[in-house]
């Protein structure tokens, strides 16, 4: 991202390190963020995010397992480690269509033969923070 510093006349790059790869390095992820994760099978649609800009396809995916703050997800095409993308998703649980929701790719794994991607929130509209806080609480409870 671009930012404006005082004293400075142009706007300064920041970037946030990830890793070292000539060095071997890699930064830990720090998760600050915690809250429930339930299992679900829901689906969902996303659109890949180049250059700032959405991209106009819609793709199909599946969501196993939300939290406050993310969800675990099959993607129809793999994306790389920090693509960001807009996702929708119905809530039937709380009778919601959740739109505009904001994330960015954080980590891949396999599970029973399928990849599983993590997407970490990154803007969500607070009436849909809340039907999402609300449709894990129902989940949680319910089980």
């Amino acid at each position: 991202m671009t930012l404006h510093v005082k004293g400075k006349p142009n706007t300064v790059s920041v970037r946030r390190v990830l890793s070292i790869p000539n060095k071997g390095l890699q930064v830990p992820r720090q998760e600050i963020r915690r809250s429930h994760r339930v299992e679900v099978r829901l689906p969902f649609t996303y659109q890949p995010i180049r250059g700032g800009i959405v991209m106009p396809e819609m793709l199909y995916g599946v969501i196993y397992d939300i939290g406050y703050y993310g969800v675990l997800v099959q993607l129809s095409a793999p994306q790389p480690p920090m693509t960001e993308m807009k996702m929708s998703t119905d809530l039937s649980h709380v009778s919601y269509l959740a739109k505009n929701i904001y994330g960015k790719v954080v980590n891949q794994k396999t599970r029973h033969n399928r990849i599983l991607t993590g997407v970490e929130f990154t803007s969500v509209p607070a009436a849909v923070n809340t039907k999402i806080q609300l449709f894990v609480q129902l989940l949680v409870y319910s089980d």
